[in-house]
């Protein structure tokens, strides 16, 4: 949950969060020359991105991620970016895990919104009974 809490990653800002980061070097991920980095958080969880060495947006991180004492391997691929009022995102988002219980998962994304106003009566809570 902590993690998902970054909205804008962990790589920004890094330093600040007490994380280390390590260049790898360059490698090559199915025909796209990537810069390989492994992101080390402040818990020990290992995160590895494959950063596009010309357009510098992350086609893949992989993760490690300790739960329960067992070591679960979790690949994420990104792709068909698109520009967005000004960002440029993902619009495809596919997880792989080596933990059966979660399998696979693709979201394709269709439209992009932000600062749409929301109606502060969302946030009321209901009454109890």
């Amino acid at each position: 949950m902590k993690e998902q809490a970054q909205f804008e990653g962990k790589l920004v800002n890094y330093k600040e969060k007490g994380s280390t980061v390590e260049l790898l070097g360059k490698d090559d991920l199915e025909g796209t020359e990537i810069y390989k980095i492994r992101l080390t958080d402040k818990d020990s969880a290992i995160s590895t991105y494959y950063i596009d060495a010309k357009s510098y947006l992350v086609l893949k991180q992989d993760d490690k991620r300790k739960v329960k004492e067992k070591e679960i391997n979790m690949e994420t691929t990104l792709g068909d970016y698109k520009a967005e009022d000004g960002y440029i995102m993902p619009h495809s988002i596919e997880t792989k895990s080596d933990a059966g219980m979660m399998g696979s998962q693709k979201v394709t994304i269709d439209k992009v919104e932000f600062n749409v106003p929301v109606d502060d009566s969302i946030f009321t809570m209901p009454e109890s009974k």
